[in-house]
Formats: C-alpha cells, structure tokens, sequence
C-alpha cells in the first residue's frame, strides 16, 4: 500500500471518528469522482463552523509528524457538505500540531481548531481568486517579536521597530502565494504564535516553522475554489481533535 493511500486511508477514519458513524457513499457525492460522502457530519460541521459554507480540513497522525497530512476542501451546498476539493499532500510545522491553545511562539508546531480564512498575499500584480490579495514588495514583513506593538501583524520593514519579522518576498517560490490563517489574530496575544500560512512547500516530507504547505499547483486550486461570501474557514489538527470539536 503506498503513502498516499495510506494517507486517504487516514483521512476516511478521522472523518468516521468525527461523526461517531461509518461514512457512507451519498446520492450527494455523485460525480465527483470517488470522493468520500460527508453528509453524515454536517451536522458536527454546522457547530465547528457556524455560517460558514466552505472549510479546509487539514489533519494528520498523532505525534510530531510532520509529513503525514491531508487538507481537503468541503463545501456547503443546498444544506448539504461535499468534496468540492479532493485530499491534497501536505505539510506542517516539524513539531506537529500543538494542542488547541497551546502553541507558542518559535515551538515549531502548526495550532489546532478552527480558524477564518479572509486575506491572501503574493509576488504577483494579481491572484485568479475570490479572496482579498495585495501584492507584496521586498519591504513587506510579519512581526514575529513577542515584545513590538505590532506583533503578528504585517508591516512595512522600514516602519516597523520590531526586532524580528519575516519577509514575505523571499528569494524563491515559498511565499509567491500565501493565504493567512487567522490565528491569535482577533485578538493578538503576545507569544502565542504568528505568521500562519498556506503557502508553497518546499518538497514532500519537507516540515515547515508552522505553517501548512503544499505543492504550488494545488494551494493555487484551493485559491480559484475560496470564495470570501462563503465565510471560509481552516479546521486544523489530530485526529482525536478533530473528534472532540464540536460536542
């Protein structure tokens, strides 16, 4: 059996574990290609994410691993979730996920729950996508010093008096597209963690600080699917997390 079987194996049992019941093959997932059924958790969806029509599922094994991760796209349509985006390799922080609330910042570990998805960032003028982009230059930064003003927060290199930050024009492809994640940013709290990304990975089983990362092509489809009017939403961690949100 090959990893990426393993992985859609993995995917299939946290989404039983969520529900309390087997998944099932639903008149709602014809057509798409042999996508799982999610029909039977929307109920367990609808309290993870109230409002929301779109998420981005991103789970893995137990651990600190970091290569054994899949996102994967739901959509909300007539009352009922499906597949709008199939299972995706990819990575995360090299310290695995942290427990919900427990990420700090520089552990190297990718925060778990449920977070908004609103804004991107990229190299390019423009973005063939929905979601709100601004194009960065070489003096756009994330605050990462625990002790500025502006913690976890972008900023201009040249006005900013934080200490320390990352660049979000880098020399390579990492950041040509990123999408923000929404943690610890409403409100910010100081050395609880900052600048989570979805952005290019830099080869499979390749962790990152604690961002999620995935081939160029597939953060780009993600891109084209989000749709801001759909409130779209990560939900993010271990299987036994997964299982809990929403009781």
């Amino acid at each position: 059996m090959n990893k990426r079987k393993i992985l859609q194996i993995l995917l299939l049992l946290t989404m039983v574990i969520v529900t309390g019941c087997a998944t099932t093959t639903s008149p709602s997932a014809t057509g798409m290609r042999g996508a799982p059924a999610v029909d039977e958790i929307v109920g367990r969806l609808n309290r993870i994410a109230p409002g929301s029509s779109q998420l981005v599922l991103v789970t893995g094994e137990a651990g600190a691993t970091a290569s054994a991760v899949l996102a994967i796209g739901l959509e909300k349509e007539d009352g009922a979730w499906r597949v709008a985006v199939p299972a995706i390799d990819a990575v995360i922080g090299s310290g695995g996920f942290a427990e919900p609330g427990r990420k700090r910042e520089g552990d190297m570990r990718t925060p778990s729950g449920v977070f908004p998805l609103e804004r991107t960032f990229g190299y390019q003028p423009s973005l063939d996508s929905k979601m709100p982009y601004r194009q960065v230059t070489g003096e756009d930064v994330w605050v990462d010093d625990v002790n500025a003003d502006d913690y976890n927060r972008p900023a201009k290199k040249g006005e900013t008096r934080a200490n320390s930050f990352e660049k979000l024009k880098l020399r390579n492809d990492l950041y040509r597209y990123l999408l923000v994640v929404e943690y610890n940013t409403r409100p910010v709290v100081k050395g609880m963690g900052s600048a989570i990304f979805f952005h290019t990975w830099a080869g499979p089983g390749i962790a990152t600080s604690g961002c999620i990362a995935m081939p160029q092509e597939q953060l780009m489809r993600l891109l084209r699917w989000l749709d801001p009017a759909k409130r779209p939403v990560a939900v993010m961690g271990q299987k036994r997390v997964l299982a809990a949100l929403g009781r």
